[in-house]
């Protein structure tokens, strides 16, 4: 028994995606190599990906923004 149903259509779903034949994905060996290659450079943000972190804040107020927005939910300013 699991903890909830989402966790079983989890399962169901990883077991269907088992199923499918490797010529009906839509990963491509070769950029998931590329990207692997890159993935301990994405993290640090004082590296080649600097100027994409130093855009985060500036990306997270948009995304807050343009949800409250979206959800008409009022924005309270933020009070430790």
């Amino acid at each position: 028994m699991s903890c909830c149903a989402c966790s079983e259509d989890f399962r169901s779903t990883q077991q269907g995606l088992s199923q499918v034949a490797p010529a009906s994905r839509s990963t491509n060996p070769e950029e998931i190599r590329k990207f692997a290659k890159l993935a301990n450079e994405w993290w640090n943000p004082h590296g080649a990906f600097r100027p994409l972190h130093a855009m985060n804040p500036v990306r997270c107020k948009f995304l807050r923004d343009a949800l409250c927005l979206s959800f008409k939910y009022e924005l309270k300013p933020f009070a430790p």
